[in-house]
C-alpha cells in the first residue's frame, strides 16, 4: 500500500478500476466517532489524508433473482476472468434481518472484468443517512438493495 499514490482526490468514498476502495480522513473520523464497523484502514504514504479500506463482512447476493453471468474460471485458482450482473442488488430477507445498522458489508462476490474486480460495498440506512448529512456522499452515489 505504501506506493498507491490516489490521483483524484475530490471525493470522499471511492473505488478505482483495480478494486480499491479509497476513502477521505473525514471518512475515517466519521467512522469512527460513529463507532462502525466492518471496516480496515490502510493508511497511502503517498496519499495523505486518504486511505484504501477493506470489508471482511460478507453478505450473499441472491443469484437467482439477479442472475449473474461468470466468465471463463481459471483451472488453477477458481476464479472467473469476468463477473457481471451486480445491479441492482438483491438480498434475501432473511440475510437483511440479520444485518447490524452499524456495520458496513460486502458483497461474496467480486463483479468486473480480469484484473479490474471488485466488491459492492452495503450500508445501512443508518450509515448513509449520516455520510449524507456530513456530506461525505450524495443520494445519486446509493444503489437501492432489493430484497427477496
Amino acid at each position: 500500500m505504501s506506493t498507491y499514490k490516489i490521483k483524484r482526490r475530490k471525493y470522499h468514498l471511492s473505488s478505482s478500476y483495480d478494486g480499491f476502495i479509497v476513502v477521505s480522513q473525514e471518512f475515517k473520523n466519521l467512522y469512527e466517532n460513529s463507532d462502525w464497523q466492518g471496516l480496515v484502514f490502510y493508511s497511502t504514504p503517498k496519499s495523505k489524508g486518504f486511505y484504501l479500506i477493506e470489508c471482511f463482512q460478507q453478505v450473499v447476493i441472491n443469484r437467482t433473482k439477479r442472475p449473474i453471468e461468470f466468465e471463463n474460471k481459471c483451472n488453477e485458482c477458481g476464479l472467473y476472468m469476468g463477473v457481471y450482473g451486480n445491479v441492482p442488488p438483491y438480498i434475501d430477507v432473511d440475510v437483511i434481518q440479520k444485518l447490524k445498522s452499524n456495520t458496513f458489508y460486502r458483497s461474496d462476490l467480486e463483479f468486473g472484468h480480469d484484473f479490474e474486480q471488485g466488491y459492492s460495498l452495503f450500508a445501512s440506512q443508518e450509515i448513509t443517512d449520516k455520510l449524507i448529512e456530513y456530506k461525505l456522499i450524495t443520494k445519486k452515489d446509493l444503489i437501492e438493495v432489493r430484497n427477496v
